[in-house]
């Protein structure tokens, strides 16, 4: 018995939680921020997101693995070009005291061309670290949010981009 009670206390306590229901997050309740000076892609229409596939990252150039995660982002962004996919990805910079001059070079050094990159917003749910992603379907609900550097985050982009090309033209 002793043994089974050691057993349930070393279960990750994420394993015994229910799954959260992210489906009722839209990505109308994004907290979009403002645009970073000195990055071309910063600006965004919120009406344009409607019907595309939409990444949105929180990030912070103070944090390694958010700056691993720019630099594939800007990997990501090449492929879905490649690939002709309509998806949007939208990266935003949460570490209010650094600069948009910082923010700006981070962003050139890690290639993240094409990425659209604001600051100060935030997504609607949290796992209450960075780097953290959330994934929205065309109809603007959330499929998926946590940890961008687990492999969930390509698995739920693939589903949700598979999901686009079965609703597309």
């Amino acid at each position: 018995m002793k043994t089974l009670a050691l057993l349930i206390a070393m279960l990750p306590l994420s394993l015994l939680a229910e799954k959260e229901d992210v489906s009722a997050y839209k990505v109308t309740q994004v907290t979009w921020g403002e645009p970073v000076k000195g990055v071309p892609a910063s600006e965004i229409k919120p009406a344009e997101l409607t019907g595309k596939v939409v990444i949105v990252e929180e990030f912070g150039v103070l944090t390694p693995a958010c700056l691993q995660r720019l630099k594939e982002l800007g990997r990501l962004r090449k492929k879905l070009d490649r690939d002709k996919s309509d998806a949007v990805i939208i990266a935003i910079h949460r570490q209010r005291q650094v600069s948009d001059e910082d923010i700006a070079n981070a962003v050139k050094d890690e290639r993240a061309e094409g990425v659209i990159i604001r600051k100060n917003g935030f997504l609607p749910a949290s796992i209450g670290s960075m780097p953290h992603a959330a994934v929205f379907l065309p109809d603007g609900s959330m499929l998926w949010h946590g940890d961008s550097t687990e492999r969930d985050f390509d698995r739920k982009v693939d589903e949700a981009l598979a999901t686009d090309a079965k609703d597309g033209p």
